[in-house]
């Protein structure tokens, strides 16, 4: 419709009575669905603290959408237009408003130079590692995203997905890893850690550090470049390590990392696993735009941090452990919107799993997950 109508159409059915046949037509019901809010929207409403009713809805869902359309990983994981195809059908029958495109948590990795095992039920991991001695950093180069497989396949799964659904919802075009979970990744959570108790290891610790910064920032502003709304890292958080050590290593690296890819019209996430109570705040002072959390971390105290801070969203935080892939279409319901009852009042929620949405997730749940949040919308 030329906007010309379509404003003329809207100042008539605004002047009609409530009461009006017409208004309550198909005519007043055309001119609302072109009022709604589209996914792109939602989603940038919830990281501006906007969205108390129009809940956006967001699926971490590489393993899930491969599996949806008959996909074993080793094939589906691999190919730009086979990741491509995934996400769209997920998009075109779920209808949520925000896309997570990934091949797994191993892509930078594998670019920089360690073997990949990948199989057809299991997502990539590392077989083999770069820095068995963290010494072997000054022999490691920055991958080009562009030319190095698998980063170049992600790239093209990104293009794809832009061109075809364009400005209808958020395209998060992740960028892997984050620093210290990288580093992880290419020396082994042991021996990094390990050296990192060795203070004659720290300017080696920092060199890898800034290293796997720049790698990720690199993926990052490529995904930008594809097209993409947002990019992504995932933390590695204290899991191994203390919250006093996460504050002195990892975080810093998250900040040059945030301030390096955050634009005005290029938003940058943040994804930690399990309970990170003890670094809301330090999380938040990274400058992320949005926090990706699971209820490992209680909702009572994501929305107290939210509330003092007044400044990042969050996305997530439904179980992905029990009750996606294995609960009843009711409780996926209940805990989606008790996760929405706490949260959303915040105005920066982007509800959705809180971590990768197992692949065995009956589709019928991740339909309840979104008849959650639509529903609360109403």
């Amino acid at each position: 419709m030329p906007l010309s109508a379509f404003l003329r159409l809207s100042y008539i059915l605004c002047r009609l009575p409530k009461s009006s046949r017409l208004r309550k037509s198909g005519l007043g019901k055309f001119w609302r669905s072109q009022m709604a809010k589209n996914g792109l929207e939602r989603t940038l409403d919830a990281l501006s603290g906007k969205a108390t009713k129009d809940i956006p809805v967001a699926l971490h869902n590489f393993l899930f959408a491969a599996k949806y359309i008959g996909l074993d990983f080793n094939e589906g994981l691999k190919k730009g237009e086979l990741l491509a195809e995934a996400q769209l059908t997920v998009f075109r029958d779920f209808g949520h408003d925000c896309l997570q495109m990934e091949n797994g948590v191993a892509a930078m990795a594998e670019a920089i130079g360690c073997k990949i095992r990948y199989s057809e039920e299991q997502p990539p991991h590392v077989e083999k590692r770069v820095l068995d001695n963290l010494l072997n950093i000054a022999n490691l180069s920055i991958p080009d995203p562009e030319r190095t497989f698998p980063l170049s396949e992600n790239l093209k799964c990104t293009r794809i997905i832009v061109r075809e659904i364009g400005a209808r919802a958020f395209v998060m075009g992740r960028a892997d890893q984050g620093p210290m979970a990288l580093a992880y990744a290419l020396a082994g959570p042991e021996n990094f850690l390990t050296n990192l108790m060795d203070p004659k290891m720290h300017p080696v610790i920092s060199k890898i550090l800034q290293f796997c910064t720049d790698c990720t920032t690199a993926y990052a502003l490529a995904q930008k470049r594809a097209g993409a709304h947002g990019t992504s890292i995932g933390g590695a958080g204290t899991s191994l390590i203390s919250p006093k050590m996460y504050r002195e290593w990892e975080l810093p690296y998250e900040k040059k990392w945030i301030h390096a890819v955050q634009k005005p019209n290029f938003k940058a996430f943040l994804h930690i696993c399990e309970d990170e109570t003890l670094i809301l705040h330090e999380m938040i002072s990274s400058g992320a735009d949005c926090l990706e959390l699971d209820p490992g971390t209680p909702y009572e105290n994501v929305r107290r941090v939210l509330e003092e801070e007044k400044h990042s969203a969050v996305l997530g935080m439904v179980d992905v452990k029990r009750v996606l892939p294995f609960g009843t279409e009711k409780e996926v319901f209940d805990a989606t919107r008790e996760a929405i009852k706490v949260i959303s009042p915040t105005g920066r929620l982007i509800v959705g799993p809180g971590c990768a949405l197992p692949a065995n997730t009956p589709p019928e749940n991740v339909h309840a997950l979104i008849e959650a949040a639509r529903s609360y919308s109403k």
